[in-house]
């Protein structure tokens, strides 16, 4: 019984694990991951060692979104924001929501988002000296149109789930 219990359990950890699903809609509700999609820099917004949001991470950090009035969303990691400081340099992190950040899902493209700021800015992941970070770049191309635009692959994080003997 305790073989099968525990083989019952390890199904539900590996389903929890698989069931990130990639979305293209926004629920403040949730909690999500968002991946880089561009060629050169596959990675995740992370959390540096000492704390501060940054691109090019390999590991996820979960990603919440509050409303903004009037439209758009401020992201949100930990308890900071990420914040645009000026067009086409890096984002600060700050304590409070500044930036609203605006979806948009490029058309032609299953399953990335990108997003905005301004008249044609968009959150990109960067690298600069051995430094990841992440900044607004502008591009009129729009949405999903060049490598000055950065499309996100954005997950639903969903946390594994915790089970014991008493749930069969």
């Amino acid at each position: 019984m305790k073989k099968f219990t525990l083989l019952i359990a390890s199904l539900f950890i590996t389903m929890g694990a698989m069931a990130q699903n990639v979305v293209t809609a926004i629920n403040i509700e949730k909690v999500y991951t968002l991946k880089c999609k561009a060629t050169d820099h596959s990675q995740y917004i992370g959390i540096t060692d000492a704390g501060e949001i940054n691109g090019r991470s390999s590991t996820a950090v979960r990603i919440k979104f509050e409303a903004a009035e009037g439209g758009g969303y401020y992201i949100k990691v930990g308890d900071k924001y990420l914040n645009n400081s000026a067009n086409g340099s890096a984002l600060k992190t700050e304590e409070t929501g500044k930036t609203v950040w605006t979806l948009n899902v490029p058309s032609h493209t299953t399953g990335v988002v990108t997003f905005g700021c301004g008249s044609d800015y968009y959150l990109n992941n960067n690298y600069t000296s051995g430094a990841p970070y992440l900044k607004s770049n502008y591009h009129n191309g729009g949405p999903g149109s060049g490598n000055a635009c950065s499309l996100w692959e954005m997950r639903e994080y969903e946390p594994t789930p915790v089970l014991t003997a008493s749930d069969f």
